[in-house]
């Protein structure tokens, strides 16, 4: 392998060229490339000679084809003139038909128009007439019927005036009734506060007389304990002192509750005094009776004529009638549910 590469190392080719070799060479080259050089020159002058001569077919080609196409174009504008021309004159002449056309058209229309209008005024004409008639009958009846409204609402208005005349005159006589009864509950009141005042004083004196006998027994018993003190014993002494306190003691806790029964008792009338005397009270009871009494009066009234005219001497059925309306307009049916069921309020009302 040394030997090769000594070899190959050692040729002749390797040798560095001469001067004038290098000169030859270089020399050579030079010319060939001069010559490749102007062969390119050559051909590329041949070939844009080549596309000068395309262009300018092109060219001429392109300039030729627009002239056809504007003498086609020049041509067809002519044929398209003369084609306006004849379809403007056709379409004027059209026109000048349909216009007579419509002329007379629009001269039958004014025509048609006139008549109807002449027959719608005339047909107004006697609806005005009909519609003067019709409202002259109208307000004829309205005349009538309002004076026939008017005589009622007088009729209603004096049947209400004399209704509301005889429930003042009622109400009257209810308020005078219940004054008196309640004068005379507070007469009795008065001699029931009376009597018990004439009780109270008697029994205070009479305690009074017990306490004054007792005192007096205790005196007693007082003067025979000293006569008999110097024979006791200090034992039974104090006993007997013991006793003695007991017994006062007992007898002033017993007048102390019987002087606050008798208070008790006092403010207990006074107090009924006051509940009689308070108007809302007595309003709130009158209520309360009525919630008891009418009911049941319903019940025994209601369907049964005798019964009625029984009850009516005493009390007015528009009293009733007043009640069963306010308790059914406040739905009110469980207050006497049991005395006079809802189911037949609707009978009740209709009856009285």
């Amino acid at each position: 392998m040394l030997r090769t590469l000594h070899q190959k190392l050692s040729s002749p080719e390797r040798r560095k060229p001469s001067p004038s070799e290098t000169k030859r060479r270089q020399t050579q080259k030079q010319t060939t490339a001069r010559l490749n050089r102007e062969k390119i020159d050559l051909q590329r002058q041949a070939k844009l000679r080549l596309q000068t001569s395309r262009q300018e077919q092109i060219a001429k080609t392109k300039e030729e084809v627009m002239l056809a196409q504007n003498r086609a174009i020049h041509e067809r504008l002519e044929r398209a003139a003369v084609a306006r021309e004849a379809k403007l004159k056709s379409v004027a002449k059209k026109a000048e038909n349909e216009a007579r056309k419509v002329n007379e058209v629009q001269f039958i229309n004014e025509m048609t128009e006139q008549d109807r209008t002449a027959q719608l005024h005339k047909k107004l004409e006697d609806g005005e007439k009909r519609r003067l008639v019709f409202i002259g009958s109208i307000r004829e009846k309205a005349e009538k019927q309002n004076e026939r409204v008017e005589a009622r609402r007088l009729r209603e208005e004096d049947r209400e005036r004399q209704l509301r005349e005889a429930m003042q005159k009622r109400h009257e006589e209810a308020e005078r009734r219940k004054a008196e009864a309640l004068e005379e509950q507070r007469r009795k009141l008065d001699e029931m506060v009376i009597e018990a005042s004439a009780k109270v004083s008697e029994r205070r004196t009479e305690m009074e007389k017990e306490r004054e006998a007792k005192l007096a027994l205790q005196r007693e018993r007082a003067e025979r304990a000293e006569q008999e003190r110097r024979s006791w014993s200090a034992e039974e002494e104090a006993a007997e002192k013991a006793r003695f306190a007991e017994e006062v003691t007992r007898s002033a806790e017993e007048m102390q509750i019987r002087e606050k029964q008798m208070k008790k008792r006092a403010r207990k009338v006074k107090a009924r005094i006051a509940s009689l005397s308070d108007p809302q009270e007595t309003l709130s009871a009158s209520s309360q009776g009525k919630s008891i009494l009418f009911p049941t009066l319903l019940a025994v009234c209601t369907g049964n004529s005798r019964t009625s005219t029984i009850v009516a001497e005493e009390i007015s059925p528009d009293l009733l009638t007043a009640y069963l309306r306010a308790r059914s307009e406040r739905d009110e049916s469980l207050t006497q549910a049991k005395r006079f069921p809802s189911i037949y309020w609707e009978s009740a009302l209709a009856f009285f």
